[in-house]
């Protein structure tokens, strides 16, 4: 049972014909009228926002620093300068030989502004690290105010140090040490085990290689 219409004068209908139900098209047509002019101008604003925010000025990207005077440089003062010194040499001149790749470990006193990956990414594509047309560098970066660290592996070494096996090794070696203030005992476990599984994928690729040239060997002498 319909409910009584309220009369604007005061006086409730309670009698004669029901009134009459509003036509959904022609409440739909009325609000197009009275609100039309506010719809577009709403949408005509978005489309203005959006051009603006085109040609606002962008934020400047954190500048490159300058390639580091050694293999192991702490800028964050995190170990002690003889260990430094002698992880320096030993990223020079042992690991290359070991692994056929250059290792590179920069520690930092802060982050930069934005994003840490983006900075990382570019930073070690701009100092080139690894031998030329191999793209075999590996590069550490480790920021102390915000105990935050990235790897970033160059295409050469992503078959032996997926981004996968890069984060448990992180997981396993630095995170660990670290979080007991022993950053020299991290940075040993952490060489020691990149080291292995570089070395480990390098005789496995030699393995295959040499069985392969074998093979190919064969297939002449039979034709």
């Amino acid at each position: 049972m319909a409910s009584p219409q309220h009369d604007p004068t005061g006086k409730d209908d309670l009698g004669g014909s029901a009134a009459a139900a509003p036509n959904p098209a022609t409440a739909r047509r009325s609000f197009v009228v009275r609100h039309g002019a506010g719809v577009a101008a709403g949408a005509t604003m978005f489309v203005l926002l959006g051009i603006a925010a085109a040609f606002l000025p962008r934020r400047p990207l954190e500048p490159v620093p300058p390639p580091p005077a050694h293999w192991f440089d702490d800028r964050a003062k995190l170990v002690s300068p003889g260990f430094a010194s002698g992880k320096s040499t030993y990223l020079q001149q042992y690991v290359p030989l070991i692994v056929h790749a250059s290792v590179l470990i920069v520690t930092e006193p802060k982050a930069p502004s934005g994003a840490v990956e983006e900075y990382t990414a570019r930073v070690a594509n701009a100092w080139k690290i690894g031998a030329n047309g191999a793209d075999n560098g590996i590069a550490l970066f480790v920021f102390r105010d915000e105990r935050t660290v990235r790897l970033e592996v160059g295409y050469g070494l992503e078959g032996s140090l997926p981004d996968i096996e890069a984060g448990h090794l992180i997981e396993a070696t630095l995170v660990p040490q670290f979080a007991q203030g022993h950053y020299e005992e991290g940075f040993d476990d952490f060489l020691s085990g990149l080291t292995g599984k570089l070395k480990a994928y390098s005789e496995q690729t030699d393995r295959v290689s040499t069985a392969t040239g074998i093979v190919e060997y064969a297939l002449a002498v039979l034709r």
